[in-house]
């Protein structure tokens, strides 16, 4: 014979969000010079009001680690999956990193104020290998890197 025994309250049998990242898809853009991250939603309730927040972590054991807040964002509401399709959204927002190696992280409701269904896969952390010559390198116009060549071709051409 099985006793099954409830000792705590659950959550309920309320619709509740259960919002998402995953490291795989915290990526940086070059040619934007931004941090990007699909936040998803796999739960059955709309969030609103959903706190991203990005952090760095430089540095290395011998020297130190540092982490720091690079920025947060506020997206206003993000669906549900009523069609049984995960609902995400991509959010990015400016970065140069300071250094080759850094250590990014994604908290989403960091401050807890969304109910959620699950609250493990909230955060997310990534490691960047950063070649800081082309990150640095100057831009004419998004997606091209480097000067004008132009008069350089024509110099070589008599």
């Amino acid at each position: 014979m099985i006793e099954i025994r409830q000792e705590t309250l659950g959550r309920g049998t309320a619709p509740q969000a259960d919002l998402a990242v995953v490291s795989q898809e915290i990526k940086y853009s070059i040619w934007t010079r931004d941090l990007q991250v699909n936040i998803h939603n796999v739960g059955s309730q709309t969030a609103k009001k959903i706190r991203v927040t990005f952090y760095e972590e430089t540095g290395t054991v011998q020297t130190g680690r540092g982490r720091r807040k690079i920025g947060e964002l506020t997206v206003p509401r993000l669906s549900w999956p009523m069609d049984l399709e995960a609902k995400s959204l991509t959010v990015s927002i400016p970065y140069v990193p300071p250094s080759t190696n850094v250590i990014i992280t994604v908290v989403v409701d960091e401050s807890d104020s969304i109910v959620e269904l699950c609250e493990s896969n909230n955060q997310a952390t990534r490691i960047f290998a950063f070649d800081l010559g082309e990150i640095h390198a100057p831009r004419n116009r998004v997606g091209e890197i480097g000067g004008d060549l132009t008069s350089e071709i024509e110099k070589g051409i008599r």
